[in-house]
């Protein structure tokens, strides 16, 4: 009942030095995490999404930090997936994503900052006429007009998925 109370009381409060307070000695967990989700200063969010013991604490850091190479780090680093994961979702920066799908040790995270990449990418090829799959412009500067789903590819992923009729090689 003590922390049902307390876990109330902190959804209720605006006061950054008290969430603060709740957020490093509170005996809770939820009430730590819930507290953390309430705080705005990033650099306290930086500090529990770093160095927390628990991860669920450093998971509702990591949702409300904005600093794009400490959510990198994370992603490529932290010990519990679903801080790894939600750095992820978190990243902006496409040469940040970018180094995570190279370097991070979980394929999971690899292929989720992938995926960011390529839905980050697609709007920009739609718009200037690059190739969707690539995103590289066609060497001869022949596209093939969009199918059915609006995409358009460059001869030579069209080539390479078997769409290239022998007359268009």
């Amino acid at each position: 009942a003590d922390e049902t109370v307390r876990w109330e009381a902190v959804r209720r409060l605006e006061d950054q030095t008290i969430l603060a307070r709740f957020a490093r000695n509170s005996s809770h967990t939820d009430v730590r995490t819930a507290a953390v989700e309430r705080l705005k200063d990033q650099a306290l969010l930086a500090e529990f999404a770093k160095h927390d013991a628990v991860s669920d604490v450093r998971r509702a850091a990591v949702e409300r930090l904005e600093d794009q190479t400490i959510l990198a780090e994370l992603a490529k680093h932290d010990s519990a997936s679903d801080v790894r994961r939600a750095a992820v979702r978190r990243l902006q920066e496409e040469a940040l994503l970018d180094d995570v799908a190279k370097n991070a040790s979980d394929s999971d995270v690899r292929k989720a900052a992938v995926r960011r990449l390529k839905d980050m990418r697609i709007p920009i090829a739609k718009r200037m006429g690059f190739c969707w799959d690539c995103g590289q412009r066609d060497p001869q500067g022949q596209y093939q007009k969009p199918n059915v789903t609006g995409r358009r590819r460059c001869r030579a992923c069209l080539n390479e998925l078997g769409l290239l009729g022998n007359q268009d090689r």
